[in-house]
C-alpha cells in the first residue's frame, strides 16, 4: 500500500504504468508531428505558387492512407479478438476440417467403441439379439446343440443372458417385457388381470354345475341345473371375500388352507394402494391356480339338498298365493318349523335369497364365516 503524510491510501497508484502510457503518448505525438512536416510544406508551397490543384491531390492521398491504416489496424483487433474468443470451445473440436485425417480416423473409432459400450451395458430384451446370432450363424460350434439363452452375447461386454449384469427388467404392476423363454406372459398389467379373478373364479363354479335331470340333452349338449347354477353365481353386489365363504359352503373351497391364503394375496394386491411387484403376482397366480385345481365338483349331497330345498319354497309359495298380505310376510321370515339344520346355504347368501327366491342359508356340518373373516 501507498503511503503519504503518514496516512494509507485506499489504492495502489501504478507508477510504471503512468510512466509507460505517457511515454508512448509522447512518442506517438512525436511522430505524427515529423510526418505533417513534409504535406505541411507542399500544401503551403502550393498556396504561395496559387497551384491549388496540389492541395487536393495531397490531402486526398493522405485521407486515403490514414483511412487504409485504421482499416488495417481494426481487422487486426478484430481477428485478434475473433481467435481469443474461440480458444475456449463449448464443443470438442473433433470434426472434419478441425484435426487432421488420421486423428479423425481414430476419435471415430473410439466414439464407436463407446456407443457399442454404452449399448450393450443398456438394460434391454436380448431375445432380438439372440435371434439375429442364430440366424446369421455368429454361434459359437460348441454352443449349437445348447438352448439359445445359454450363450453369451455382445461384441466388447459379454453378457450372458440367463443372469445379465442388471438384473431382471422388470417395474411393480407390470410383468417383465422379455420374451425368454421363460417368461409365459411378457409385459402383462397386473391390475386387470386382478380385477379379473373374481370373475374366473366363478366361471369355474358355474362350470362344475351338474346337469338338470328334468332335461333332455339337446343336440348331444346337456344343460346345467339352473338351481345350483343360481348358488354358484356370484352377485355384481359381493365380494371376494363374501363369494369364496358361499363357495365354501358349497364345499368347493377349504377355507382353512387355499381359500384362506389366496384371500389374504389377493386382496393385498387389489386393495393396498400400491402397484404389485412380479414376485407377488407371481405367488398370487400359482396360489389362484391351486385354489381352481381345488374345485373339482359339488358333492351330489349337496346338490340333492340344493333341489329339496328350492321344492319345498317352491310349494310354500304356491300354498301362500291366496293371501298376499301373509305372504310377504312369510317371504322375509323363515317359516317357524323348519329346523335350523335343515338347511344348506350360508348367511351370507341368505342376504341375497330374496332376489334368488330360494330358501335362506341355514348352517350346517360347514364352515362358518370367522374362516374368511379373520
Amino acid at each position: 500500500m501507498a503511503r503519504r503524510s503518514g496516512r494509507i491510501l485506499p489504492f495502489r497508484i501504478p507508477f510504471f504504468r503512468i510512466f509507460y502510457s505517457t511515454t508512448y503518448t509522447i512518442l506517438y505525438i512525436i511522430i505524427l508531428c515529423l510526418l505533417a512536416i513534409t504535406p505541411a510544406s507542399i500544401i503551403w508551397t502550393a498556396v504561395e505558387n496559387h497551384a491549388y490543384q496540389y492541395i487536393f491531390m495531397i490531402g486526398g492521398v493522405y485521407v486515403l492512407t490514414a483511412l487504409l491504416s485504421i482499416f488495417i489496424y481494426s481487422s487486426r483487433l478484430y481477428t485478434n479478438r475473433t481467435v481469443l474468443a474461440g480458444v475456449g470451445k463449448a464443443y470438442i473440436p473433433v470434426e472434419d476440417g478441425e484435426v487432421s485425417k488420421s486423428v479423425r480416423k481414430m476419435i471415430v473409432k473410439q466414439l464407436e467403441r463407446s456407443a457399442i459400450v454404452a449399448w450393450e451395458s443398456k438394460p434391454r430384451d436380448l431375445e432380438g439379439e439372440i435371434l439375429e446370432a442364430e440366424k446369421e450363424g455368429l454361434l459359437p460350434p460348441d454352443t449349437r446343440s445348447v438352448d439359445h439363452n445359454d450363450y453369451n452375447v455382445g461384441r466388447i461386454i459379454a453378457v450372458d443372458p440367463t443372469s445379465p449384469p442388471w438384473g431382471r427388467v422388470g417395474h411393480p404392476g407390470w410383468t417383465s417385457p422379455s420374451h425368454r423363454d421363460d417368461n409365459k406372459t411378457p409385459n402383462v398389467e397386473c391390475a386387470n388381470v386382478i380385477a379379473e379373478l373374481p370373475n374366473l373364479i366363478e366361471a369355474r363354479a358355474v362350470s362344475l354345475a351338474p346337469t338338470d335331470p328334468t332335461l333332455t340333452p339337446m343336440a348331444g349338449q346337456a344343460v346345467a341345473d339352473p338351481l345350483v347354477v343360481d348358488l354358484l353365481r356370484r352377485p355384481e353386489t359381493m365380494g371376494m371375500r363374501d363369494y369364496l365363504t358361499q363357495l365354501s359352503y358349497l364345499g368347493l373351497v377349504n377355507p382353512s388352507t387355499m381359500g384362506q391364503e389366496f384371500l389374504r394375496q389377493y386382496e393385498k394386491a387389489r386393495f393396498c394402494g400400491r402397484p404389485i411387484t412380479e414376485a407377488d403376482f407371481g405367488t398370487l397366480m400359482a396360489t389362484f391356480s391351486e385354489l381352481l385345481a381345488g374345485m373339482t365338483d359339488v358333492s351330489p349331497e349337496i346338490v340333492e339338498q340344493i333341489r329339496a330345498q328350492t321344492g319345498e319354497t317352491r310349494s310354500e309359495a304356491a300354498s301362500l298365493a291366496p293371501s298376499r298380505t301373509r305372504s310377504a310376510v312369510h317371504h322375509q321370515t323363515p317359516s317357524p318349523s323348519r329346523s335350523p339344520g335343515s338347511s344348506l346355504l350360508s348367511p351370507v347368501t341368505a342376504r341375497e335369497g330374496p332376489s334368488r327366491s330360494v330358501t335362506p342359508f341355514l348352517q350346517q356340518e360347514t364352515p362358518s364365516t370367522e374362516s374368511f373373516s379373520s
